[in-house]
């Protein structure tokens, strides 16, 4: 079975934590594991194009560097590899900077944590001002890894037959015992 998800490359780590230096101080001392997601995933009749999520505790057990270190990461970003590949320097910004937008320390709390916010306009003004040059930029991105997806689904051949199945019979397969 192939994996869903392998570790980003170094280009990828190097521009999360460059955007996360100038943009996002409240979490620069944030752990962020980034991986790329090898599947589409899609949301609705959209394609994901990348998402942040609080690590469980129990991933955040397997992300500790050793058995000492209990805390692991406080963040994974997942990003789409095919989007990754298909997008240029400003977009890959973009969307990390978006992903980013999504996390915050949260001093208020009664024990002050890394926490996530979901979509809210308000929350997400600054992005409407960065991105003015290209204010639909992610749909952009979306429509041509959809192209990328679909010119893959095109190039898989072309099988008519379940693995497996036995043409001729009923779809089981049928062992040769030792007197076949």
């Amino acid at each position: 079975m192939a994996l869903r998800y392998e570790l980003a490359d170094d280009d990828a780590v190097k521009l999360v934590d460059e955007i996360r230096a100038e943009h996002f101080p409240d979490i620069s001392k944030a752990v962020i594991k980034v991986l790329f997601d090898l599947r589409k995933r899609k949301k609705g009749s959209g394609l994901v194009l990348g998402r942040i999520v609080k690590p469980s505790d129990l991933i955040r057990f397997f992300t500790a560097g050793n058995a000492a270190a209990i805390e692991g990461c406080d963040y994974v970003i997942c990003l789409d590899k095919v989007v990754w590949d298909a997008s240029g320097e400003s977009d890959r910004v973009r969307l990390i900077r978006h992903e980013l937008r999504h996390a915050y320390y949260d001093t208020d709390a009664k024990n002050p944590s890394f926490r996530i916010v979901p979509h809210d306009v308000q929350d997400f003004r600054a992005e409407i001002t960065l991105n003015e040059d290209d204010p639909l930029w992610a749909e952009r991105v979306g429509q041509l890894a959809a192209q990328v997806y679909a010119q893959r689904k095109d190039d898989r051949p072309k099988t008519h037959m379940k693995q497996g199945r036995i043409p001729g019979t009923d779809g089981k397969s049928k062992s040769a015992g030792p007197d076949a």
